[in-house]
């Protein structure tokens, strides 16, 4: 019986290892301003603030300059990232999650399951667009 979970052991590390992917991080992402005006630093924010809860995530601020989003997904998922922002680009970079099957096997490379990526690229795309509309 123990020859038989430990035959299984390798099954389910690669069953992890197919189940996640790289964690994306969008760093310094640009935008373009309307034309005519010039972005501030707090206006820069209040967009990037406006668009994630658009979404459904809850915004703190983490650090002067710094904001933390986190995302709840059906009571049973949470995801975390911190922003950073100038007035021309913007980051989003991971910073914790919840049921996300987050691993990191490596050095300098994480895992995480695929939704967060999809959740984070959507939350990237409503800044960009509340950025360049503002």
């Amino acid at each position: 019986m123990i020859a038989g979970v430990l035959a299984a052991l390798p099954k389910v590390a690669a069953a992890q290892q197919r189940a996640t992917v790289p964690v994306v991080n969008h760093i310094n992402e640009a935008w373009k301003p309307s034309v005519g005006r010039a972005a501030s630093l707090d206006s820069v924010r209040d967009a990037i603030v406006r668009a994630a809860e658009s979404l459904k995530w809850t915004v703190d601020s983490a650090d002067p300059g710094a904001l933390r989003a986190s995302l709840v997904v059906r009571g049973k998922h949470t995801v975390r990232v911190q922003i950073l922002w100038t007035t021309s680009v913007f980051s989003v970079r991971y910073d914790g999650s919840e049921n996300m099957s987050y691993w990191q096997p490596s050095a300098g490379r994480d895992y995480i399951h695929p939704n967060y990526n999809v959740w984070t690229g959507q939350l990237v795309a409503a800044i960009r667009k509340e950025l360049e509309q503002s």
